[in-house]
């Protein structure tokens, strides 16, 4: 046929054989590619096995990396656990003092909440300042529970001196006295500016025992200026300088108002007896600035320094003054007017007694009496009169204009007086001890920012 080729058979033949023989698989290059694809798979095995030995190490590691770290920390906690059963063995827990080892020891609380026997009974004290670093002078019961102890106790870190408490353990001192944090002490120098070292009677777990104690004083000048409960102004706190002032302290709730007769403190609802002078019969008082507000009835406010006045009562004469008192002088601050007051006599001369000025007399009023007779001659100095008299105000009129000056021959004698009533006439003045027996309402007392008449034992004018 056109176009096709014909193959020898002879070449045929001769192909199948050699194709039967290579599937016959004797044909080297066959061989060598079945023995290189076995050496490859081989190697495959090794390296995955490789690999897994490698990972199982890694585990193995980890697993005992975990195991010894786990051991490390059990026995950390064994030993803390150890350490802090040692420590609390040591220590001696407690909920009061009846859980401790020796009857002498206390039970406090350590500062963390966890309340320890503290051993017998702790180093006395008097104030911090005799306690160890991280100590306290801390109050407690003694052993016998008859009696309250100063002793050095571990610093619990809650309200210092001063800080308001409701409980005892709210205070580093472990004492809360009338709601305020105390601490011991034997001097103020141990307690801060504007405190005081005072003996209270304190009480703790229903002991009670008078112990020197630090409290804050709150300087005030009248009872307003108080804000504690049952507090009042009624102590004087004396500075660095001895400079004296008011100062808030505790009320006597129930007992005598202002103005009521006292011998003691105690008996005055304000807790201050203003002292009579026989020690005797006193009256209620108080520091004051105004005496509507201040005050008891019949009583005013008496100025005596630049920081301390005091209610007191007023009078008309000495009869008026119990215990030995006498009815002075003073000045109201705020209307710059005389007022009188009882108080304790100030020197020791009596009326009609010679003085040189109000110390010398028990009522501290040193009289000038003058006597005189007077010209008509006016004058401005001593210069315009003739030998023997003198350039004077009227006696009646000390505080005269120049214009007002007479030439004058006076004599002046100065005289212990003492306030009188007029209402009972002379009866203030008579006395067989002294001559100055008319109750004169008109003896002028000046001082530097004005003067005032009031009626006083004197003699008749000449």
């Amino acid at each position: 046929m056109p176009g096709l080729r014909h193959t020898p058979l002879t070449l045929i033949t001769a192909l199948i054989f050699a194709l039967t023989a290579c599937a016959g698989g004797d044909d080297p290059f066959l061989t060598e590619v079945n023995q290189g694809g076995n050496q490859s798979n081989q190697n495959q095995s090794n390296q995955n096995q490789a690999n897994q030995n490698q990972a199982n190490q890694n585990q193995a590691n980890q697993n005992q990396a975990n195991q010894n770290q786990a051991n490390q920390n059990q026995a950390n906690q064994n030993q803390a656990n150890q350490n802090q059963a040692n420590q609390n063995q040591a220590q001696h827990e407690c909920d009061d003092p009846s859980d401790c080892p020796s009857p002498e020891m206390d039970c406090v609380d350590d500062g963390t909440g966890v309340r320890i026997c503290v051993e017998p009974p702790g180093d006395p004290c008097l104030a911090d300042i005799d306690c160890s670093q991280g100590e306290m002078c801390g109050v407690m019961v003694n052993g016998a529970g008859s009696g309250l102890q100063t002793v050095c106790v571990p610093d619990n870190a809650q309200g210092s001196l001063g800080a308001a408490c409701s409980d005892h353990d709210d205070c580093r001192s472990r004492l809360c006295h009338g709601g305020l944090c105390a601490s011991p002490c034997n001097s103020g120098s141990h307690c801060g500016e504007f405190y005081l070292c005072l003996e209270q009677e304190a009480e703790k777990d229903g002991v009670q025992d008078d112990l020197d104690l630090c409290f804050e004083v709150p300087i005030c000048s009248s009872p307003v200026d108080c804000t504690a409960t049952d507090s009042t102004c009624n102590l004087v706190f004396e500075d660095e300088n001895e400079d004296l002032y008011p100062a808030c302290g505790f009320e006597n709730p129930g007992q005598s108002g202002l103005g009521s007769a006292c011998g003691d403190h105690d008996v005055c609802e304000s807790n201050f007896c203003w002292a009579s002078d026989d020690g005797t019969t006193g009256e209620c008082s108080v520091f004051c600035e105004q005496a509507a507000r201040d005050c008891g009835a019949g009583q005013v406010c008496v100025a005596f320094t630049e920081n301390i006045s005091a209610c007191l009562s007023s009078c008309d004469n000495n009869a008026d003054c119990p215990g030995g008192n006498v009815c002075h002088l003073t000045i109201n601050q705020q209307t710059n007017a005389l007022e009188t007051y009882c108080d304790s006599t100030l020197g020791t001369g009596a009326t009609g007694d010679e003085c040189t000025g109000p110390l010398d007399c028990d009522s501290g009023f040193c009289l000038t009496m003058s006597y005189g007779q007077y010209t008509e001659t006016t004058c401005s100095i001593d210069a315009n009169c003739d030998a023997g008299f003198t350039c004077e105000c009227p006696m009646d009129n000390p505080n005269c204009l120049t214009s007002e000056r007479r030439c004058a021959q006076v004599t002046s004698e100065n005289r212990c007086s003492e306030l009188c009533n007029p209402a009972n006439g002379d009866s203030d003045c008579q006395s067989p001890n002294h001559d100055l027996g008319i109750c004169d309402t008109n003896v002028t007392v000046t001082w530097d920012s004005g003067s005032e008449s009031v009626a006083a034992c004197a003699t008749a004018l000449d």
